[in-house]
């Protein structure tokens, strides 16, 4: 089965255009998933990586990470650009059919991937195979539906860029797909993510050093936990299988 994204995204011009100013963004998600109580684990997969940041920090605390991406040319880019890295491979694949064994991660994850569709039918798709491959904990990231301005700022983006034309999720949205994918699991849990506190992840603030990075790179989880839903930027669905 193949769904179409809500609009015909060029994803090699957009990583042509945008490849070095995401790898300098804070790796937010791979801050989070390292600050949540998951025990011990040590294979990762993200899927749909993009610049990978997320996974190069995950790399860089001890995990061995598969990076995986469908656009050859920025899984090209990343593999030229850290060839000479250990415990990390840049892989192109289709989601929807991985190459993967069953339960060959310990942890699976991806950001801002299931926005790109409005099939319901084909996200389960994914997901049921997203499961298939993890052993113990499966994420995914949306853009967070409660948050209203945040819908009408991209709204108003997506007028001049495609990019911005993504789909919002509310809890009962999360909940629904991962009920009716039929996979089996033993908890599921929906988190914040994302506020207005990430200003103090950054190296600078109005152009100031930022003295609260590392306190708050090292807090990311509770900053997230006390933002509003309504506040929250996205939302993260954590599955334990």
């Amino acid at each position: 089965m193949q769904a179409t994204a809500r609009r015909t995204y060029d994803w090699t011009a957009t990583w042509r255009l945008r490849l070095g100013s995401y790898l300098s963004a804070v790796p937010r998600a791979g801050l989070f998933l390292s600050q949540l109580p998951l025990g011990r684990f040590d294979t990762v997969l993200e899927i749909a990586c993009g610049s990978a940041r997320d996974s190069l920090y995950l790399r860089e605390i001890g995990k061995t990470v598969v990076a995986t991406d469908s656009n050859a040319h920025v899984i090209q880019q990343l593999d030229d650009q850290f060839e000479d890295l250990p415990n990390i491979d840049f892989r192109v694949e289709n989601a929807a059919a991985l190459t993967f064994r069953d339960r060959q991660f310990d942890v699976s994850f991806h950001n801002g991937f299931f926005v790109l569709f409005d099939d319901n039918a084909f996200i389960k798709e994914l997901l049921r195979e997203q499961a298939r491959v993890t052993r113990s904990h499966l994420f995914f990231i949306v853009h967070n539906g409660h948050n209203e301005t945040l819908k009408r700022k991209f709204k108003e983006k997506s007028r001049e860029d495609t990019i911005y034309d993504l789909r919002f999720f509310r809890r009962q949205d999360i909940e629904t797909i991962v009920r009716e994918s039929g996979i089996p699991y033993r908890h599921m849990r929906i988190y914040n993510f994302g506020s207005p506190a990430d200003r103090f992840l950054g190296e600078r603030i109005k152009g100031i050093p930022n003295p609260l990075r590392g306190i708050a790179a090292h807090n990311v989880k509770a900053l997230y936990a006390l933002t509003p839903l309504t506040a929250a930027e996205r939302l993260v669905c954590h599955i334990e299988l």
